[in-house]
């Protein structure tokens, strides 16, 4: 499934999304809002912005951009983190299991019954009457990818087998969609639809109405695919999935996480809290 598009757009990046890279926390028009860090998961509540690092979570004020506090736990390789109904949800990845903070108290959930990386949790959402974690599972090359669908209490209903080199997942009208770097695009359902041309690492993603944000780290062929390096990015997309805008900021490291500052529904929902 491939969309037939004019052309790649001239359009200027604008503000409507913030993402994380090693190298900060930028909004989408390239401005640098927080320097450093090595930053991963992003999300908010009503009044905070929470940015994990692999090991902790830092709290800012939205307006400012001041460091307000940190959550520090047994927190270990932290991806996707996510801000749902008064809980923080986080991809506890090193930990094998999806942390929670209900701001008194920490918790945990995990299925594969171990405390290190086996099933690489990367991401977590709640909508369409489920919540859904990815486990990308690339240390077991043998076992595939898979897709845990769970009740709001995070009891798992049904497991499903997807493809290798996922990240995110977000439901629409009763279709999955997944970002898979192998395809170079969404996997929805069984369906592959390639969004870039040219190879990237896909991870991160945003949907409002009438725009997808997909976020890009592109690698060059003589660059180490490691934690500090490549172009770091964030594609535009419309209700088409044809490019609105792109942006690329050289040397920024790789993207960990997009999130639209309005009415984002691969996240959950709440206007960014601050001024941009």
């Amino acid at each position: 499934m491939v969309t037939q598009c004019a052309g790649d757009s001239v359009n200027a990046p604008d503000r409507s999304a913030l993402f994380t890279c090693h190298s900060g926390i930028y909004a989408s028009d390239g401005t640098k809002l927080v320097d450093g860090g090595g930053f991963t998961g992003l999300t908010w509540d009503q009044s905070l912005v929470y940015a994990a690092t692999s090991h902790e979570i830092l709290l800012f004020d939205p307006s400012s951009w001041e460091q307000a506090g940190t959550l520090a736990g047994d927190l270990h390789e932290i991806h996707q983190i996510l801000w749902h109904d008064g809980v923080l949800y986080i991809a506890n990845t090193g930990r094998n299991c999806i942390e929670t903070w209900d701001g008194g108290r920490w918790g945990r959930h995990s299925w594969g019954g171990v405390s290190h990386d086996a099933d690489h949790i990367n991401s977590i959402w709640f909508g369409a009457g489920s919540a859904w974690i990815l486990e990308s599972r690339h240390r077991n090359p043998d076992d595939p990818s898979r897709l845990r669908r769970c009740d709001m209490n995070l009891q798992s209903l049904e497991v499903i087998p997807v493809g290798p080199s996922v990240h995110n997942i977000y439901v629409e009208s009763g279709a999955r969609y997944i970002l898979s770097s192998l395809d170079n695009g969404f996997m929805v359902d069984d369906r592959v639809m390639p969004v870039v041309k040219t190879v990237h690492h896909l991870r991160g993603l945003a949907r409002e109405a009438n725009r997808w944000y997909v976020g890009l780290t592109h690698y060059e062929p003589d660059r180490d695919r490691d934690c500090r390096r490549g172009d770091a990015g964030v594609l535009a997309l419309d209700d088409d999935f044809c490019e609105a805008w792109r942006l690329n900021v050289p040397n920024a490291g790789p993207v960990y996480e997009v999130r639209a500052t309005g009415d984002d529904l691969a996240h959950n929902r709440l206007p960014f809290p601050g001024n941009l």
